[in-house]
């Protein structure tokens, strides 16, 4: 066994006749080891890791005298020797000293590299569901140790072995480690000590692929996206760099990365990292010049999806209060990086440990004066440099409040710290709305006399532990530079909304967009996103309309243009016929309507707008907005023509406020596409003077008609004014990173990409 292996010393009783002992003694010291010699007949009683030596099965009473967890015999294995032997130890046989010496290497475990730990003395391991429990010796970030006493069966703990289920108890706290595998098995005083490796648990879900690197890269350079490229010697892990790609030869097979960094050396080998579209990108690669960094263009890369949300850098320090749950011990750390599923956070390992599966209970988090208690367990540790590691841990049992509140700090930390600075209540906000123009003069003086209730809304909503809204507000010496706010529209759905800034601020309209989409990516629940501008307004057509363009599919996302008629409350068309009626639609109906959607509308709206039988009146978004003391509703009027069902209308009803707009209150018609576009014309008719009453009944003055572009000339037809043309984006979480990274590229155009 090579010493560069660094290995640990074995203790060895070595039990030959006299006459052969001196070398194997000194060959076993060579290789580090501390060897004893014994006679045959007479082995020493005392604490050894292995015992050699010409084993006789007769020499039964010796068995209960020695504590050795490995025996290795020199000649043939005979029946009685393992009658004798294999159920209280682990036996080897070997034919010379340079068998032994091979056994020994495969005995003989690397050194742990990490601090060990003395947990308090409370601490059981237990291996297996229904196993026997043993105390715990010592404890690090990648291993623990624990105690077996004399006596107890060993076959579980032999070198190599799996412990696929192993939990650490400490009075009623248990906390599950990843899989553990045996690494030593020695004998002490007071029993058996089993040390086991901690080995890494996969993230769920997380898929790895093989790609061609050429081409990607090349797109990927073409684009600028692969900006930023994390740069790591193997040979020495703490190594590191970050860097931009800057050009690709190919003719030459060559890689230059902005950085000039002289820790790096010809020859050496590194593993770079960069993210993007939601997938993390990995290859090794070899220095070729340390000025400018250039490496070698590998021919193939690994592909990984990225965690579950992305982890945001905090702008100013953010630190973690917790009661270390295996010692007790009172902890203060920096936190590195924060998302709304979990948390990175430094840690000195020569003082505290944090070994993967370990539950953080009562976890503060401390961001601009404000709290929140979470409770965590620990995924991934990895070490940075000396007395420095940094440990990945992901959030359960998060309470809506305290959900809400990480949302909010998320999109604190996209913006690198601009939030509002200044007042930033209903009045101010108001005032800014109108003189950005996004609420038009006539809309502004129709809402005038409901401010009250307005403002009541605004400030529900506006509550950092709000479950159905969020918003962000970037201020400047001068008063308010830009807002935008999110607000729970379905079950699964978000509205991005009253997105508005100043004309000299157009960059900050396009950062709050960025911030809002890393907050869809955070929150679990959101699936599906959406966000409406004006068709005549160009800076969201050309910059929002421009990408949702590129990615449209209907079970991805969707673009839809939409008129919207404002249409009074008292609108009545004349019927066409007694035949045609109109009714709210009862259990059975609604079947009929789910099914009826299947048919008229894109796979991703029927799942987004919640257009099932079960969810169609929004019950459970009802009990969300009630919990806030506001409301949200939807009713379901079906059009009946001789029995048979020839159309449908969906009122949603919301309290005032929610959306200035009041697309939150709207109305849509979906006429049976199989009718004459007469009689289709009639069901409009028909659908629209109901839902008029219902809002009349509501005591709405208007109601807000969502009309597709096929339906414009029959509505226009029955008196209505002139709609305004709009554009509806739905899209997936899924679409997020991508989008992130192009609204990336766009600031980075303006100058305006904000600082790492």
């Amino acid at each position: 066994m090579s010493a560069h292996l660094r290995r640990r010393p074995l203790r060895i009783a070595v039990a030959l006749a006299a006459a052969e002992l001196a070398p194997w003694l000194e060959r076993l010291e060579a290789l580090g080891h501390q060897a004893r010699g014994c006679a045959p007949d007479a082995v020493p009683d005392g604490e050894h890791d292995v015992l050699v030596g010409r084993l006789d099965p007769k020499l039964r009473a010796l068995k209960h005298r020695l504590k050795v967890p490995a025996l290795i015999h020199l000649g043939t294995l005979s029946p009685e020797l393992l009658e004798a032997w294999v159920d209280e130890a682990r036996l080897t046989a070997a034919e010379d000293l340079e068998q032994v010496v091979a056994c020994l290497d495969q005995l003989a475990s690397p050194e742990r590299r990490q601090q060990r730990f003395i947990p308090a003395p409370e601490l059981q391991v237990r291996v297996g569901p229904e196993g026997a429990s043993f105390a715990v010796h010592d404890i690090s970030d990648d291993g623990v140790a624990f105690r077996v006493p004399f006596g107890a069966s060993l076959d579980a703990f032999t070198r190599d072995a799996l412990l696929k289920a192993l939990t650490l108890e400490r009075g009623r706290a248990v906390h599950r480690l990843p899989v553990a595998q045996v690494k030593n098995l020695s004998a002490h005083a007071d029993g058996y000590r089993v040390g086991c490796q901690l080995l890494p648990q996969a993230e769920p879900g997380a898929r790895r692929c093989r790609v061609d690197v050429q081409g990607l890269v090349a797109l990927l350079l073409r684009k600028g996206v692969a900006r930023h490229i994390s740069v790591r010697q193997l040979d020495a892990p703490y190594q590191r760099c970050a860097a931009a790609l800057t050009t690709v030869r190919f003719e030459k097979g060559t890689l230059c990365l902005s950085a000039s960094d002289r820790r790096f050396a010809v020859h050496d080998v590194v593993e770079c990292q960069f993210d993007t579209a939601g997938a993390t990108y990995a290859f090794y690669s070899v220095v070729l010049e340390n000025q400018p960094l250039t490496l070698t263009l590998p021919r193939t890369l690994t592909q990984t999806t990225r965690r579950a949300a992305v982890r945001l850098g905090t702008y100013q320090p953010l630190e973690l209060k917790l009661r270390h749950p295996l010692t007790g011990q009172p902890l203060t750390l920096p936190v590195r990086d924060l998302s709304g599923r979990g948390l990175g956070f430094d840690f000195d390992p020569r003082e505290c440990c944090f070994p993967p599966g370990l539950k953080l209970e009562g976890v503060d988090l401390e961001l601009d004066g404000e709290q929140v208690s979470v409770s965590a367990e620990v995924r991934t540790v990895r070490p940075e440099g000396p007395g420095q590691s940094r440990c990945g841990a992901r959030f359960f049992g998060l309470l809506p409040a305290a959900q809400a509140q990480l949302g909010s700090w998320c999109v604190r930390l996209e913006l690198h710290g601009r939030p509002s600075r200044g007042p930033t209540g209903f009045p101010a906000l108001w005032q800014f709305f109108c003189d950005t123009r996004l609420i038009d003069p006539p809309t502004a003086q129709a809402l005038r006399p409901a401010l009250t209730e307005i403002s009541h809304t605004f400030e529900q909503l506006s509550a950092e532990s709000s479950r159905i809204a969020q918003h962000a507000t970037v201020s400047d010496g001068d008063g308010i530079v830009a807002h935008v706010e999110a607000v729970l529209r379905f079950r699964h759905t978000w509205f991005i909304q009253h997105l508005a800034a100043r004309r000299s601020a157009a960059s900050l309209a396009l950062l709050l967009n960025r911030a809002f989409a890393e907050f869809v990516e955070q929150r679990p629940g959101i699936r599906f996103a959406r966000l409406t501008y004006f068709a005549r307004n160009r800076w969201p057509a050309r910059i929002l309309g421009r990408f949702a363009r590129r990615i449209e599919a209907d079970d991805f996302s969707v673009l839809q243009p939409r008129h919207i008629f404002t249409v009074p409350s008292s609108f009545a068309a004349a019927p066409e016929g007694a035949e045609l009626e109109v009714r709210e639609a009862e259990a059975d109906a609604l079947s009929w309507v789910e099914r009826f959607f299947t048919r008229v509308e894109p796979c991703l709206l029927w799942q987004a707008n919640d257009l099932s039988a079960r969810h169609l009146t929004l019950s459970e978004v009802n009990a969300a907005y009630r919990e806030a003391g506001l409301s949200r509703s939807r009713v379901v009027l079906v059009a009946h023509r001789r029995g048979e069902r020839v159309g449908v209308a969906l009122a949603e009803l919301s309290s005032l406020g929610v959306n200035l707009r009041e697309d939150f209150s709207g109305l849509r018609l979906w006429p049976e596409p199989s009718l004459p576009a007469d009689e289709q014309a009639a069901v409009m008719a028909a659908l629209l003077t109901a839902g008029a009453a219902l809002y009349r009944s509501h005591e709405r003055a208007a109601v807000k008609l969502f009309a597709e572009p096929a339906q414009r000339a029959a509505l226009e037809a029955l008196g209505l004014a002139p709609p305004v043309e709009v554009r509806e984006w739905t899209f997936r979480r899924e679409a997020v990173p991508a989008f992130v990274d192009y609204t990336t590229q766009l600031l980075a155009r303006l100058g305006h990409e904000p600082e790492p």
